[in-house]
């Protein structure tokens, strides 16, 4: 029922950005992973069985000869996933840190153009609404997306820039006025 491999049941946003730049897309990422080096699928029993953010850059280095290409504009989003497992403020800074992680790393084989989304207000997600758990869950990603902002500030002032994404913002914008999305398009993401 998926769409080429995605958890979709059609392109994602990162297929349309490149399109629209008529770029082509390498992608790394796997469903399930977290932050770290652990996946939501792991069985408990086979150690990496699935990679984690940290892996799939790793795997990304590997087979790209420890490389980033400096002209390419990488994407680094995770975090909701370390929250479905783990929904509580101890989460954040572990998350965040990872995320930090990934970005330095990329940044010191070469990339130059690391975007970095927000975390998505996870509390108007079906899966929270389900749990009726959507403002504690809200009040998480704000929180998470106060301290990623903080670390990527270092990171900037460490001569590391990235490109930020308010996936916050735009996720709120979508869900506050669907039928104007319907009816304009969605231009720009909140930058």
């Amino acid at each position: 029922p998926y769409f080429n491999g995605h958890f979709s049941n059609g392109p994602v946003w990162v297929d349309y950005l490149a399109a629209e730049l008529r770029v082509p897309v390498q992608d790394y990422a796997l469903g399930g992973a977290l932050t770290g080096r652990v996946n939501l699928f792991d069985d408990p029993g086979i150690p990496a069985e699935f990679p984690g953010l940290l892996d799939e850059i790793d795997m990304f280095l590997a087979l790209n000869g420890g490389v980033a290409d400096p002209r390419a504009l990488y994407v680094v989003w995770a975090g909701a996933n370390d929250f479905f497992l783990a929904p509580a403020p101890a989460t954040i800074a572990p998350a965040v840190t990872n995320l930090v992680t990934a970005v330095r790393t990329l940044a010191e084989r070469g990339a130059r153009h690391i975007v970095v989304p927000t975390m998505p207000d996870l509390g108007l997600t079906p899966y929270a609404l389900g749990k009726h758990v959507g403002d504690p869950v809200t009040q998480l990603s704000a929180a998470y997306n106060q301290v990623l902002d903080s670390a990527l500030d270092s990171l900037a002032s460490a001569g590391i820039p990235t490109i930020r994404m308010d996936a916050f913002a735009t996720l709120r914008k979508m869900v506050a006025q669907p039928a104007q999305l319907l009816e304009s398009g969605f231009d720009e993401p909140e930058v």
